[in-house]
């Protein structure tokens, strides 16, 4: 697994970077607590050390098992968590559109004592503001609470992590060291301002959502295309629109030329490969809850990716609107 360095914060991030989201088990479908403590030890044999987490994730379970994973090999991995959402008070997390948030310097200190415990650390290596509202970016007063943290040495790097045009308000406004953003073959318009931005700033770039928000998967590229559900019973994405569907199908098969001879072996490769083409990002998060999982995003994942040709015909296409 190909190792970089995250912006000016310089810490080694691997290529990949493992999402744990899903294996919080509420928003994703089930997954037991051993498998997925199996699933976090099988990732770092295969040399994913960066992890990212929420404390909303399962309501602190991501974390939890995240700690029980690794415990004894803490120095070996890059832990990324964030805050903001307040755990517990949508158990379920499905239910309602929007959640609780509290974005107060108070609030903050207390969430990263909880994440320190729950991760059974005494540092956290990238600790991020999810999903602030806009206002919250211009407000110096959270973020002179993140550098206390760090200060204090509770957390060794600090940002965001929203959409791209709030990660750049938040490096101009008030020079966060890392972001994370979504980023994929489908919204390449981090591309257009957040990259040269993060450049200018030596931001540290964490890419989410290689899939599109998961619908550039193989799997459900071709249930769509057969009329057939691609989603299982809990998965948050069942309630997609038919039409949103088949314009995912129409644009994979646009995108079809980076897969085959001299190209990726599969879509989802392609989609991983694209983001990790460009060398200004650090580690590309993205979520996993299967063995078969792991194995074939680890070996999309090497240091070759598509050649600059295919991702200039990418983005080139993506600039045509996929016409």
């Amino acid at each position: 697994m190909e190792t970089r360095t995250l912006g000016r914060t310089g810490l080694p991030v691997s290529a990949l970077c493992f999402g744990t989201w899903e294996i919080g088990g509420l928003s994703w479908g089930p997954i037991a607590a051993e498998d997925a403590v199996t699933l976090l030890r099988q990732a770092l044999d295969l040399g994913i050390t960066t992890y990212d987490c929420s404390d909303a994730y399962g309501n602190g379970r991501s974390e939890v098992l995240l700690g029980a994973a690794f415990d004894r090999h803490r120095h070996d991995v890059i832990y990324i968590t964030k805050a903001g959402y307040i755990p517990g008070i949508d158990g379920a997390q499905t239910v309602l559109h929007w959640q609780y948030q509290n974005h107060s310097p108070d609030y903050l200190k207390i969430a990263c004592e909880m994440s320190l415990r729950r991760l059974h650390t005494d540092y956290i290596d990238v600790y991020l503001l999810h999903d602030t509202p806009e206002h919250v970016l211009e407000q110096p007063e959270p973020f002179a609470a993140l550098r206390e943290l760090q200060q204090a040495g509770k957390i060794r790097s600090w940002g965001v992590s929203h959409s791209a045009s709030g990660a750049a308000t938040a490096i101009r406004e008030q020079g966060v060291e890392v972001v994370e953003f979504p980023f994929s073959l489908l919204d390449q318009s981090p591309l257009d301002v957040l990259f040269p931005l993060a450049e200018q700033h030596g931001t540290g770039l964490l890419p989410r959502s290689p899939f599109g928000g998961g619908y550039l998967l193989d799997s459900v590229v071709a249930a769509a295309r057969a009329g057939r559900e691609p989603f299982k019973q809990h998965d948050r994405r069942r309630a997609t629109p038919a039409e949103r569907l088949q314009d995912i199908v129409r644009k994979a098969d646009a995108l079809s030329f980076l897969v085959g001879d001299g190209a990726a072996p599969s879509l989802a490769a392609a989609a991983m490969q694209f983001v990790l083409s460009f060398e200004a990002v650090g580690s590309m998060v993205t979520g996993i809850m299967g063995s078969e999982e792991l194995a074939a995003n680890a070996a999309a994942c090497s240091p070759s990716a598509l050649t600059p040709e295919l991702v200039q015909r990418a983005r080139q296409l993506y600039a045509a609107g996929f016409r």
